[in-house]
């Protein structure tokens, strides 16, 4: 038994998981086609995952589901866009291109 608002680390599957959750949002779909032209998430966007950690006590309610009250797990994703469209591109660094956006 964990300690209230503590998690254990993020695994892969949660990674991916979160990086589905992130491309899926019409939130996310929509802020990029405005801000940065991508019209194919798949191919051109990139999400870095990364646990959230919580800047005060206050912020511990967030690790709550908002009408069950059940314990949730809270992840960021950072964006970066790849210019060339093929994750086999080696010839593309897509931390080169963050995009300001970091959908949690």
């Amino acid at each position: 038994e964990l300690p209230s608002g503590v998690q254990p680390m993020l695994t892969p599957d949660d990674c991916d998981l979160a990086e589905a959750i992130a491309k899926a949002s019409p939130e996310v779909q929509a802020a990029v086609l405005e801000r940065y032209g991508i019209t194919d998430v798949e191919a051109q966007l990139v999400c870095d995952p990364w646990s959230v950690h919580l800047a005060s006590p206050e912020d511990e309610r967030l690790t709550f589901h908002p009408t069950t009250s059940k314990p949730q797990r809270l992840v960021q994703t950072f964006l970066y866009q790849r210019m060339h469209g093929s994750f086999e591109d080696k010839e593309d660094n897509h931390y080169a291109h963050p995009i300001d956006i970091t959908p949690v």
